[in-house]
């Protein structure tokens, strides 16, 4: 009779809302960035904590989705209406109706709303980014332009922003030649120490 091997599994559950992608973003900032209401929603029931974790660049979902909604909202304010011409008397009746289709709440709306419902429920604390997980973001952003560099060597493409990079980075860096003397420096010092009797 075969037997499994008793390996030691554990569930995932929800523990992989708390992944962290290139950017250290969240499952959660990803939604809220794609304005994907219905995977939100359905990580926030299980996680409405993940509202207050912040990414590597010190944002939270919650902000971000107060943020992408007031940018909606001034982003077409409302004309005035010219005052020198205007009488409430001349304004058609229906004009003071909302119509359907301007009362709808948008993507934006419906998240900025659905991430106040959650916070008001769950009310919480900031959680910072740790320095171990901003460092491994920083890390994979770093493979990941060199990656994408060596890719354009390969094919030929570079642009000037690119050139001009590689020309600055070619210049010895200041701080690397005060190391220099300092490491010489301390290299006589050690020396002198050891020659004394």
């Amino acid at each position: 009779m075969y037997r499994m091997p008793s390996w030691n599994f554990r569930p995932i559950g929800d523990e992989c809302l708390e992944l962290l992608d290139g950017a250290s973003d969240t499952p959660v900032h990803q939604a809220i960035r794609f304005q994907l209401f219905d995977s939100l929603r359905a990580m926030l029931e299980r996680r409405p904590d993940l509202l207050y974790r912040e990414n590597a660049t010190g944002r939270t979902p919650a902000e971000m989705a107060e943020d992408a909604y007031l940018a909606e909202r001034v982003n077409e304010p409302p004309s005035l209406p010219n005052y020198s011409n205007y009488s409430i008397l001349n304004q058609s009746s229906e004009s003071f109706v909302k119509s359907v289709e301007t009362s709808r709440k948008t993507e934006r709306e419906r998240i900025w709303a659905l991430c106040q419902q959650k916070m008001s429920e769950t009310p919480g604390t900031r959680r910072l980014v740790s320095l171990f997980e901003a460092n491994e973001a920083a890390k994979r952003l770093v493979l990941r332009q060199s990656a994408q560099q060596a890719s354009r060597k390969r094919t030929g493409e570079h642009n000037e922003a690119e050139e001009e990079h590689d020309v600055v980075k070619s210049r010895e860096d200041e701080m690397q030649k005060w190391y220099g003397v300092a490491a010489q420096w301390a290299d006589r010092n050690t020396k002198n120490e050891d020659s004394e009797p």
